[in-house]
């Protein structure tokens, strides 16, 4: 199975256990909140259940005589009412979409003694303005925060947070800015992609791994400095940032696995820094040095005219997309292959040729673009 099925698996399942959570809630007749909980291994008990149609919920720190060191996964998942929620201190879980979907939930304080959240957590969460995540935490799991798009404030654990997962905070389209904290070493996939309102990103110089589409689709980041220190950076990693200008890439990267500014059609510079053995510039476009691909074109220099230059094998997925001004562009014999959507939303592009070694051309090469995709040439003899 396919990471993107996976994931798509996921958010499904997590919608599912909502959905049956809120019918098992709505057959219970009381108005105040009423718990249910279960004895664990470490001697305290997990809380697996709330109900009750209320507003704000104290969570107790003990049931019974023993404490409540963990919540259960969707335990509060659905209480569309819920606006305030307090865990008490001695909780060191809290499982899998626990109080997802809590859609006016505007507020929850998390205890110092916090160790481990569960996937989609707080995900779907609409009203949440404010989140501090506690200082034990070392990872963010995938979809924490998916889609709370009233989040304005959010704190990250200094020190020890270490990963930041799948899609933690996509969607959160009214946070600003972002500061990640030193410690960090990786940021995954899509985990602050459609953060539509992001202006300001501060990368820590821990950070070891970018992932794809980590901050896709972020309209308002105007420039990203790359840390020394970054040694992969995904595909696609900051795709459709319509404002961006400018980005700074470190001696240290190594892996880029395609383009990472498609789609930028307000790009205008891209500084390198001196001693990196895998990119370089070439007048507009960004190269991978090793395999001789055209990484991705300044769009924002609203040239007309576009020539790759000769001994270019590829050209990456979505590398001139958006270049809106461009009419004409040039590929050199000895091209093998075109990424998908290379030429895709360049709406004035009337003529490219496609050499007789093209081998492989991608999906969409000119969608969005004025010309008809001219035909594929014969295969280059070997």
């Amino acid at each position: 199975m396919s990471r993107e099925s996976m994931d798509a698996d996921a958010i499904l399942s997590f919608f599912w256990e909502v959905d049956e959570v809120r019918r098992r809630r709505s057959r219970h007749d009381g108005t105040g909140p009423a718990y249910t909980c279960v004895r664990n291994a470490d001697g305290g008990v997990t809380l697996t259940r709330m109900t009750g149609d209320v507003q704000a919920a104290d969570i107790p720190s003990s049931f019974r005589g023993l404490p409540v060191t963990a919540i259960a996964p969707y335990a509060f998942a659905g209480c569309d009412r819920l606006r305030r929620v307090r865990v008490p201190r001695g909780v060191r879980r809290i499982g899998t979409g626990a109080f997802g979907c809590c859609a006016a939930l505007e507020e929850i304080c998390l205890p110092d003694t916090l160790e481990t959240l569960g996937s989609q957590c707080f995900a779907e969460c609409s009203a949440l303005t404010e989140l501090a995540l506690p200082a034990l935490l070392t990872e963010i799991p995938a979809g924490l925060c998916r889609g709370c798009t009233s989040l304005r404030t959010l704190r990250l654990p200094a020190g020890g947070l270490r990963s930041i997962g799948w899609q933690a905070f996509a969607d959160c389209g009214t946070l600003t800015e972002m500061s990640i904290p030193e410690g960090v070493v990786r940021v995954g996939e899509m985990a602050f992609s459609n953060c539509i309102n992001l202006k300001r990103l501060n990368l820590p110089g821990t950070l070891r791994s970018l992932g794809s589409s980590a901050f896709a689709y972020c309209r308002e980041l105007d420039a990203v400095v790359l840390p020394e220190g970054l040694q992969r950076l995904g595909e696609r990693a900051f795709f459709g940032c319509s404002a961006l200008r400018e980005a700074e890439m470190p001696a240290t990267l190594r892996e880029v696995t395609g383009s990472p500014f498609g789609s930028c059609p307000a790009l205008t510079e891209i500084r390198v820094a001196q001693g990196n053995p895998v990119l370089t510039m070439c007048g507009p476009m960004l190269m991978h040095v090793p395999r001789r691909e055209v990484l991705c074109y300044l769009c924002g220099r609203e040239a007309q005219f576009a020539i790759v230059p000769a001994g270019t094998l590829a050209v990456a997925g979505h590398a001139f997309a958006g270049c809106a001004a461009l009419y004409h562009v040039t590929l050199p014999e000895g091209l093998e292959r075109l990424g998908d959507g290379a030429f895709s939303g360049c709406r004035a592009l009337k003529r490219v040729n496609l050499p007789g070694s093209l081998r492989e051309t991608g999906a969409d090469i000119l969608t969005g673009c004025a010309c008809r995709r001219p035909p594929m040439p014969s295969p280059a003899e070997n």
